[in-house]
C-alpha cells in the first residue's frame, strides 16, 4: 500500500506496470547492441542535452523500440553471468568461505530446533533480496543488504556448532566459550578485510573524496563569487564536486568533444571536472589529454588521484561562434 502511490507514478509515465523509474535503466542495459555500459546510459543519441536514460525516462514510448531486440537468451545470460559474480566474488567477499559453512550449521540448528518456518523465512529473503542484482547490475552495496541477516544466521551456528564439538566434555561451558570465540573470530576475518579495502582502497575507486574535491571546491566558489555572482553549474561523472562548492551538478555524458561543447552550452555549464580514471573511455577525454581543447575551456586546477591519475577542472565559457 506504501509503495502504490509510487508504482502508479511510474507506471503512468512509462505506459505499462513499472515498479521504479530504474526500469529504463534495466531496458537499456539489456538492448544487445554491443555498446558498453557507460555508452548505453550517458550517450546523446536523442537529444544533444540531455543524456540516453534521462531522455527515456522523459519519453518512455521510444522505449518500445527496444522490447523486441531484448531476447530471453539475452535475459538468461545476464542473469547466469551475474549469478556466477555474485557466488564466485561478493558473497565470498561478504561472508568468506568459512561463513558458508556457519550459515549451513544456522539453518541446521533452526531446522532441529523446530524453527523451520524461520529458516524458511530467512532463505526466501535471501532469494528475494537477491533477484534485482542478478537480472539488473551486481554492486556490494545491492548484495550487502543480506549481511546482517546471514550474520546472524552465522552466529546461530557458532553456538550450535561448538555446543556439538564439545557435547560429550565435563567442562564443556569454558571450552564452548573458547571454540565459539575462535569461530567468531575466523568468520570475521573476510569482513574486516573487506571493511578496510572499502574504507580505504588503493585504487582510488571511491565516487567521492573530500580531500581531492576541497581545492577544486574552493577554486569554484571563489570563481563564482568573484566572476559569475551566481550558483555555479558544474560537469562532472559525479556530483560530489557540485555538493561541497554549492552548486547545480549536471551529470557527463559519454560524446566526442564536439558533442560536449554543445551539451555544456546547453545544460549552461559554468565547470568541467574531469577525472581521468573514472572516464578513460569517453572519446572527448582525448582533446583534452592532448591538450587540443578550444578556448572555451580554461584549465584552472590540475592534480593527480591516489592512484597517480590525473584530474583537471576547466572554467568552462560559452564561446560566441557555438549554437
Amino acid at each position: 500500500m506504501v509503495a502504490a502511490p509510487q508504482i502508479w507514478f511510474v507506471s503512468t509515465k512509462t505506459g505499462h506496470f513499472s515498479l521504479s523509474s530504474r526500469e529504463v535503466w534495466l531496458q537499456l542495459l539489456n538492448n544487445p547492441d554491443g555498446k558498453s555500459y557507460d555508452e548505453k546510459i550517458f550517450s546523446l543519441d536523442f537529444s544533444p542535452s540531455q543524456i540516453n536514460v534521462y531522455y527515456l525516462q522523459d519519453h518512455p514510448e521510444i522505449l518500445e523500440r527496444y522490447t523486441p531486440q531484448i531476447k530471453l537468451k539475452h535475459h538468461l545470460y545476464v542473469f547466469l553471468s551475474h549469478f556466477d559474480e555474485v557466488y564466485q566474488r561478493l558473497l565470498g567477499v561478504l561472508i568468506g568461505p568459512l561463513g558458508f559453512v556457519l550459515f549451513g550449521m544456522g539453518l541446521l540448528a533452526l531446522y532441529h530446533s523446530d524453527h523451520r518456518f524461520e529458516a524458511a523465512v530467512v532463505l526466501v529473503f535471501i532469494v528475494i533480496s537477491l533477484i534485482p542484482p542478478l537480472v539488473y547490475k551486481v554492486l556490494m552495496r545491492y548484495i550487502a543488504i543480506t549481511g546482517p541477516l546471514i550474520m546472524l544466521v552465522e552466529g546461530i551456528g557458532i553456538g550450535y556448532l561448538s555446543k556439538s564439538l564439545i557435547r560429550q566434555n565435563k567442562n564443556g561451558g569454558s571450552k564452548q566459550a573458547l571454540v565459539a570465540l575462535v569461530l567468531v573470530f575466523a568468520a570475521s576475518v573476510p569482513f574486516v578485510f573487506s571493511l578496510r579495502e572499502a574504507l580505504l582502497p588503493l585504487g582510488g575507486d571511491f565516487q567521492y573524496r573530500p580531500a581531492e574535491l576541497k581545492e577544486p571546491a574552493r577554486i569554484v566558489k571563489e570563481i563564482s563569487r568573484t566572476q559569475l555572482q551566481r550558483t555555479p553549474v558544474i560537469l562532472a561523472r559525479h556530483l560530489g564536486l557540485a555538493y561541497l562548492s554549492e552548486g547545480t551538478g549536471v551529470v557527463m555524458p559519454y560524446a566526442d568533444y564536439a558533442g560536449l561543447a554543445k551539451y555544456c552550452d546547453l545544460n549552461h555549464v559554468d565547470f568541467v571536472y574531469l577525472e581521468y580514471g573514472k572516464i578513460g573511455s569517453y572519446p572527448f577525454l582525448r582533446t583534452f589529454a592532448k591538450r587540443e581543447a578550444g578556448k572555451e575551456f580554461t584549465l584552472v586546477y590540475k592534480a593527480t588521484d591516489v592512484a597517480g591519475r590525473d584530474i583537471e577542472l576547466y572554467h568552462f565559457r560559452k564561446s560566441i561562434g557555438n549554437t
